[in-house]
C-alpha cells in the first residue's frame, strides 16, 4: 500500500497554481465546488518516490481574512481540515504583493514551502532572487519554477517529500511590525492570556485588531474577557486614527504591505549595472 500525503496549494489569483496542478497530477485533475458554496474545487494525484500525494488547489486569495467566500473556504481549510504540506504559491513579477499572504500565513503558525512561479520572466527582465536569502529571512524552503516550461518540479516534489517525513523542519519567522502595532498585540496577548482558544492567539490578536467579521463574533462568542477586549480594541482604534490618520484595518494591512515590500527589496537583483525598477517595487510603492 502506497503512503499518502496531503498538499495544499495556497497564492493569490494567477500566480499559476491550477498550471502546477496540471502539471504535478497530469490527466487525474478533478473539478467540483467546496461544499455548501459555488467556489470551484480542484484536486488531482500523482505518485512519487513511492508515496501516493493529493494535491487541494485552494480558492486563489490575496488575504486571510474572511471577507469574501474564497478566502472564508480557504482560510477554513488551513484552519480545520488535515494536511501535511502547505505549499505558497507566488509570481516573481509581483513578490512584494505576493508576500502579503505569504506574512499571513506565518501569522497563522503556517510554515509552507514557498514556490516562486514565472521565474524564467524575471530572468529575462534581468533581475534575479536571492532564493537563499529569501530563505533565511523567512525561515522556509524556497523554490523557483516556471510553470509553463515545467522547470523546477523535480526539486519541488523532493522538498514536499522531505516536509511531509519531517526530514526537513520549516522553522518559519514570526513576522514583527512598527513599534505601535507591536504594542497594540501585545495589549491583546495580555488580555487573552488565560484565555482557551484553538487558535494561535498572536494571529487571532491581529484578526481582531482588523476586525475579521469571523474573529470577532467567535471573541463575542467564546471569550470571557471580550468586553475588555473589544473596549481595548477601539482604545486602540482611536489612537491610531489620531496618530497615523487611518483605521485600524488600514494601518494592520499597510505594516503587513511595508515589511512585505522591504523583503522582496532585499532579495531581488539586478543582473546589469543600473538598476531599473521591477513591476513589482511600482506596485508597492502605490500600494
Amino acid at each position: 500500500m502506497k503512503r499518502k500525503i496531503k498538499v495544499a496549494l495556497v497564492g493569490n489569483p494567477n500566480v499559476g497554481k491550477t498550471a502546477i496542478l496540471n502539471t504535478l497530477c497530469g490527466t487525474s485533475e478533478k473539478v467540483g465546488n467546496w461544499p455548501g458554496v459555488t467556489v470551484e474545487k480542484k484536486m488531482g494525484n500523482y505518485t512519487f518516490r513511492g508515496f501516493e500525494i493529493d494535491v487541494i488547489d485552494l480558492p486563489g486569495i490575496y488575504s486571510l481574512t474572511s471577507y469574501t467566500l474564497e478566502e472564508k473556504v480557504a482560510r477554513g481549510f488551513l484552519l480545520k481540515e488535515d494536511y501535511d504540506v502547505v505549499i505558497n504559491v507566488l509570481d516573481v513579477n509581483f513578490l512584494g504583493r505576493n508576500l502579503y499572504l505569504t506574512l499571513e500565513l506565518l501569522e497563522m503558525g503556517i510554515k509552507p514551502i514557498v514556490v516562486l512561479n514565472k521565474i524564467d520572466d524575471l530572468e529575462s527582465a534581468g533581475f534575479s532572487i536571492d532564493e537563499k536569502l529569501l530563505s533565511q529571512i523567512l525561515g522556509l524552503p524556497v523554490i523557483s519554477i516556471s510553470a509553463i516550461k515545467k522547470r523546477g518540479f523535480e526539486e519541488l516534489s523532493e522538498t514536499v517529500l522531505r516536509v511531509a517525513t519531517k526530514d526537513l523542519k520549516p522553522v518559519g519567522f514570526t513576522p514583527t511590525y512598527s513599534e505601535d502595532l507591536e504594542n497594540a498585540i501585545s495589549l491583546l496577548l495580555l488580555k487573552l492570556k488565560d484565555e482557551k482558544l484553538s487558535y494561535n492567539k498572536r494571529w487571532f490578536s491581529i484578526k481582531l485588531l482588523e476586525k475579521d467579521p469571523e474573529i470577532v463574533e467567535e471573541a463575542k462568542r467564546l471569550l470571557s474577557s471580550k468586553v475588555e477586549i473589544l473596549k481595548e480594541i477601539e482604545n486602540i482604534e482611536n489612537f491610531v486614527k489620531e496618530k497615523h490618520q487611518c483605521d485600524l484595518p488600514s494601518f494592520v494591512a499597510k505594516e503587513r504591505f511595508i515589511l512585505a515590500s522591504k523583503i522582496a527589496r532585499k532579495v531581488i537583483k539586478t543582473v546589469n549595472e543600473v538598476h531599473s525598477e521591477t513591476l513589482s517595487d511600482k506596485l508597492d510603492k502605490i500600494l
